[in-house]
């Protein structure tokens, strides 16, 4: 299955990592690999290789852009503490017969940040689906 969004995570150290290191989406890179180096991720990006539309996370400036237009960002003056958030809901059906069988209807995809202020723990976040539609929380 091929995936309508995929992931590309910048660094510090000018390193990035693609998803995928193919346009078949046959090579592909684990999202441990981000958060192993979470501690040097500056910028998070979603494509939607169908539409062309990008949604990206920039942790240094706290701020979270659908295509070039700023949804979310943050005021405090601790910038330096923001995580990243990102993850995927998958909303299967199963087909019950002779064996069990699933089949994909729906991928989501959530991305935002986190941080830390005065003890609580606040958080950006978006909600992407395949359509292009997309929920700010």
């Amino acid at each position: 299955m091929k995936y309508k969004i995929i992931w590309k995570a910048c660094f510090k150290d000018n390193i990035e990592i693609n998803q995928f290191d193919d346009v078949d989406q046959t090579q592909e890179h684990l999202f441990k690999e981000v958060l192993e180096r979470q501690d040097k991720l500056v910028l998070f990006c979603l494509f939607n290789i169908i539409t062309g539309d990008e949604y990206k996370v920039d942790l240094l400036n706290g701020v979270v852009t659908i295509g070039k237009v700023t949804q979310l960002a943050i005021d405090h003056t601790n910038k330096f503490n923001n995580r990243l958030i990102y993850f995927r809901r998958i909303l299967k059906e199963l087909i019950l017969s002779k064996t069990i069988e699933e089949e994909i209807k729906q991928i989501t995809y959530f991305l935002g940040f986190q941080y830390t202020e005065n003890e609580r723990n606040i958080k950006k976040l978006i909600q992407i689906y395949d359509d292009g539609k997309v929920v700010v929380y």
